[in-house]
């Protein structure tokens, strides 16, 4: 049997890593799948997952005008030869859910004969009410006539890639799927119940994970993908060195997604308010971090690491998003998604409407 992990990010692969521990896997039989940039030296088989493939859109009905599909058969080829490689009979496959495509192209292959899901940051901790918003349960009706007429046209490969079920974590394969997560708050809302609980035992990869600093900065992609305008972030950030930041020094662990010129304008920033940088590097896992280091100050606007070092029982957490709602009437659904992120959460420090702000500043 093998082993295949779908890794997109420093969540899933502090929990890939913590779950081949748990079970006590032979590393020669797992193989990382990885993607968006995430390397380790974990001893295991590697493979980086192409771009071409992984951000491939297959069937979704908002890609169709553009003819994409047509490239379905050889995404799904390079897919099948990355499983051909590695794996002679069969295999487990452990993705974050059931519904992206990609991860349905890796499951429904023959030699796929059990499915796992492991945590993939936010969206364990979403309420009931704002997973189902990101991912509806049932599956919506226009949706699910779209993935019926595409088994009648061979171009779509609708066999490797339809929907299998409306849960979020179904079982699959014929057999019980299991959940693999960080902590005991992870997918309560979940009708799958097969939780395992990980841990950094003493003589994990990850026992001796640590950091020089304090104080520590945790970016989002917000201007990246479009949450908050350019302007409005760096005049955040303007506003945190001057008002609310009260040191000498901090760590900054900038979002995969930033730019190199934002990440430049950003420590100019810090720099010309006397504040010292120093840049984390993205290979390292803070999550894991946080495990092992409670005495941390933590700030950000949302990042979803700021949730995991509250979870993991460092006290002072800075959640700083209502700054935008409250200085420039930011409005998106992000917000909502931060709010139910954030706003029942009694192991934070979240920015009230008290906070102060010189409004006449500005980059």
């Amino acid at each position: 049997m093998k082993y295949l992990f779908h890794i997109h990010s420093n969540i899933n692969l502090l929990t890939a890593i913590l779950s081949v521990e748990h079970r006590n896997i032979n590393k020669n039989n797992v193989v990382f799948i990885l993607a968006r940039g995430i390397e380790t030296d974990f001893k295991v088989n590697k493979i980086t997952l192409p771009e071409v493939v992984y951000y491939h859109s297959f069937n979704t009905l908002k890609s169709l005008p553009n003819l994409k599909f047509r490239k379905n058969k050889e995404v799904l080829s390079k897919i099948d030869g990355i499983i051909d490689k590695y794996v002679d009979e069969a295999f487990t496959y452990f993705c974050p859910n059931s519904r992206v495509p990609v991860y349905r192209a890796f499951f429904s292959h023959p030699k796929c004969v059990s499915v796992n899901y492991i945590e993939d940051g936010m969206d364990a901790y979403l309420s009931k009410e704002e997973l189902l918003k990101k991912f509806p349960v049932p599956i919506p009706f226009h949706q699910k006539i779209a993935d019926y007429v595409f088994r009648f046209f061979p171009v779509f490969c609708a066999n490797r890639l339809n929907y299998v079920s409306d849960r979020f974590l179904p079982d699959l394969k014929d057999s019980v799927s299991e959940i693999y997560c960080l902590s005991d708050k992870s997918f309560l809302g979940q009708d799958n119940g097969n939780r395992n609980i990980l841990q950094i035992k003493a003589n994990s990869y990850y026992n001796d994970a640590n950091i020089e600093f304090t104080n520590v900065f945790v970016f989002d992609a917000v201007k990246n993908q479009n949450v908050i305008k350019e302007k409005d972030l760096f005049n955040f950030v303007l506003w945190f060195c001057e008002d609310y930041f009260r040191l000498d020094a901090i760590a900054i662990k900038f979002h995969p997604f930033q730019d190199e010129k934002e990440i430049e304008e950003i420590i100019a920033i810090f720099n010309k308010n006397n504040i010292t940088v120093k840049v984390i590097p993205s290979q390292l896992v803070l999550e894991a971090v946080f495990i092992n280091n409670k005495q941390l100050n933590i700030f950000g606007i949302g990042s979803s690491l700021l949730v995991y070092a509250a979870l993991f029982g460092i006290q002072n957490v800075h959640v700083l998003y209502p700054y935008f709602e409250l200085a420039v009437n930011f409005k998106s659904p992000r917000l909502t998604i931060w709010n139910d992120i954030f706003l029942q959460r009694n192991d934070i420090i979240l920015l009230n409407k008290e906070f102060q702000t010189h409004h006449s500043k500005s980059i």
